[in-house]
């Protein structure tokens, strides 16, 4: 044996190799590459570089190629055999399977957890996230015509976390993200993981996490779509991305809508929703920089401003109060691929929000500003090893946080945390367990109060895959809400005060349930049971005097149904979720026993460059009640959607079409009692796009 040999036996082979688009054949950033059969999983760099170490370089090797937005690849061959360039080729949905917000070790996850990938359908007329959220199974919409909550699983809205590119959106000071204001243009896809998941992400997450996912710069590629719909509603947006070794994305989009719909009263009488106007702007810019093979700068911005009327409830209309926001979000990124084993991440945050509330009326006269600043750090290392038939997937994280917000109404308060977190993965052939622990400090500051609590959140999850048709999840999970600014600092008037000295929400869930995948179809049903101790309410005292107290205990339980069938001309997907959110001896208000929703699609035109579409969806709620006391009751209600569109390509410009109608039954209702939704709408949008 010769010293070269020598040294290639013990210091192994190392493989560089680049991963292109089939079409563009720019870099595709990120893909996610499994060696198999051992089940070693990494990722490539910002430029689609990534490295392989082997033993021999004539070793027999498959590699599995997962990347969101295109087709799964698998490579099998001798290592030296593997082509300096690999090519994946797009496709218009997301890939299942691999998410970022379940879990946040880079791993695909099994197709019984209760995850749900929805690709944000960009055809539709639409003011926010809150159409296909509406669509996703366990959601439930609080929409009060021009602002608008979600939840999962039965959870308020300040339980569920939402996050922008996993950077939180959930304000301090009422604890509520308002999907709203966010622009469904600069949204590529949705990633929702129910179920508690503090051990991951801390405070808020105790009925799941929404993740929205902005697009990136894979292709060279410039996009311009316009819009418009029923009751004063047109739209517009401007993308432009720039792939290569700096890769840019600029993006502008433009929303505004009358909202003047007719709406019958108590009485049965048509009358007209008026000062429920929105207008919208948002900028978007992102960049990605490869300082080399293993090393990455990300930069985005995003800016947005709205103007909108508040109108109020039906029964106490407001005729000129206005909401006016502003909010600017910056994140800095900086990765390092250490090894195909190893990464490390690094996120660096600051978001500022404006709010005015104003409102003339001499009877309601209101003038409350909120200046609100979020800043943070994230850093999470990540690596795995292979102990013959176990891969081990290692994560450590620490965060800190510094929240502020100077208000009209709660005066300068500020929250301050610092986490530190672990998330590990033991993986074979059947089995997959994923444990995770988070410790966090949080301190609320207040001229009047100041407060510390520490919080620890554990979770375990546990996959089996006897087959890979068939998969089975089991977890549990800890997890908790800290009070808002507004809970603790509310000022003492004669009617409300706040309560300093309240007690986090803390809740224990548990789920299981089974995963089938079909030739042409695919179903999947989860069990989830869980228990919310010291809930948050406003209560009077002797006095009559409003204040939050930690007096209930809530609990939660339930079964969801995901059927999905797709093939070449047709497909179906849906959803049934069947409930019960009691708190105490009484049913949780806006709660609906049974929720779900449809989509059935066709397509009878499918050529190489044109394909025709048509979609008829359904969503729908059983009747819930409307207040605590389970004395009034809001009637259920069934909306159908209906739509079509044409996709053809010349060369290199794209021209999509589509048309529809929302609400095609004219059904009158309500998701908020009071707050009454459109009836029927149409829409019209084009949108034009130039590859190069």
């Amino acid at each position: 044996m010769n010293i070269l040999s020598l040294i290639v036996l013990l210091t192994g082979v190392n493989f560089e190799r680049r991963i292109v688009d089939g079409v563009t054949g720019e870099p595709v950033p990120y893909v996610q590459i499994t060696v198999l059969p051992q089940g070693r999983t990494f990722l490539a760099d910002s430029t689609g570089y990534f490295s392989l170490e082997l033993d021999q370089p004539a070793e027999p090797l498959t590699l599995k190629l997962e990347r969101i937005g295109y087709r799964t690849r698998t490579w099998t061959g001798n290592a030296d055999d593997l082509p300096e360039i690999l090519s994946l080729f797009p496709v218009a949905i997301p890939i299942s399977g691999v998410t970022s917000t379940a879990t946040r070790l880079k791993t695909p996850l099994p197709f019984a957890m209760p995850v749900q990938n929805r690709h944000i359908d960009q055809s539709l007329v639409q003011s926010g996230p809150a159409l296909p959220l509406s669509r996703a199974t366990g959601t439930l919409l609080n929409d009060y015509g021009n602002l608008a909550t979600v939840s999962l699983r039965g959870a308020g809205p300040e339980q569920t976390l939402v996050l922008w590119d996993r950077i939180r959106l959930n304000s301090g000071l009422n604890g509520l993200a308002d999907i709203t204001l966010l622009p469904a243009g600069q949204i590529e896809q949705i990633e929702i993981a129910r179920g508690g998941a503090s051990a991951l992400y801390g405070t808020s997450a105790l009925g799941g996490v929404i993740n929205l996912i902005t697009p990136e710069p894979r292709q060279r590629r410039l996009e311009f779509s316009a819009g418009l719909a029923s009751f004063g509603t047109r739209t517009a947006a401007l993308t432009a991305t720039l792939p290569g070794r700096v890769s840019w994305l600029a993006s502008g989009d433009y929303f505004h809508s009358d909202n003047r719909f007719p709406y019958p009263d108590s009485t049965g009488s048509i009358r007209l929703r008026t000062n429920a106007r929105l207008s919208r702007a948002a900028l978007l810019a992102k960049s990605q920089t490869a300082l080399d093979a293993r090393q990455s700068l990300t930069l985005e911005t995003h800016f947005g401003i709205s103007r909108r009327g508040s109108p109020g409830p039906v029964t106490f209309p407001s005729d000129s109060a206005r909401l006016d926001d502003e909010h600017l979000l910056v994140i800095a990124g900086y990765d390092l691929l250490e090894s195909p084993a190893g990464r490390v991440s690094t996120r660096l945050y600051h978001c500022r929000r404006n709010q005015r509330y104003h409102n003339p009326d001499p009877y309601f006269t209101a003038n409350d500003t909120h200046k609100l600043q979020n800043t943070g750090m994230n850093l999470n290392h990540e690596f795995n090893r292979i102990f013959g038939p176990l891969t081990c997937d290692l994560l450590t994280g620490v965060e800190t946080g510094y929240e502020q917000a100077q208000s009209t109404t709660v005066g300068n308060s500020i929250r301050l945390n610092a986490a530190g977190y672990i998330e590990s993965g033991f993986k074979t052939a059947l089995l997959q367990l994923m444990p995770a622990l988070r410790y966090e400090i949080l301190q609320n500051r207040h001229p009047d109060a100041v407060a510390t609590l520490g919080a620890l959140s554990p979770r375990l999850t546990m996959t089996l895959t006897p087959h890979p048709l068939l998969s089975f999840y089991s977890g549990v999970n800890r997890s908790f809400r800290a009070p808002s600014f507004n809970e603790l600092f509310w000022p003492e008037d004669p009617w409300t005060r706040g309560n300093p000295h309240l007690k986090p929400e803390w809740g224990t869930g548990y789920d299981a349930g089974i995963g089938v995948k079909m030739p042409g179809g695919a179903l999947r049903l989860t069990a989830f049971y869980s228990r919310i101790q010291d809930l948050i309410q406003w209560v009077a005292d002797t006095s009559f005097v409003w204040q939050p107290v930690n007096i209930a205990r809530v609990r939660i339980r339930g079964l969801e149904l995901e059927p999905e069938v797709e093939f070449p001309h047709f497909g179906l997907d849906g959803n049934l979720t069947l409930q019960e959110c009691r708190a105490e001896s009484t049913l949780i208000p806006y709660r609906p026993p049974l929720t779900g929703s449809a989509s059935i699609w066709l397509e009878p035109l499918r050529l190489p460059k044109t394909a025709l579409r048509l979609q008829l969806s359904t969503t729908g709620a059983t009747s819930r009640f409307a207040n605590s006391t389970n004395t009034d009751t809001l009637p259920g209600y069934l909306i159908l959607d209906l739509g079509i569109s044409l996709n053809h390509k010349i060369n290199l410009v794209s021209l999509a079409i589509s048309a529809g109608v929302q609400n095609l039954l004219d059904r009158h209702y309500e998701l908020i009692r009071n707050y009454p939704l459109p009836g029927r709408s149409f829409y019209l949008k084009t949108r034009l796009a130039l590859d190069q």
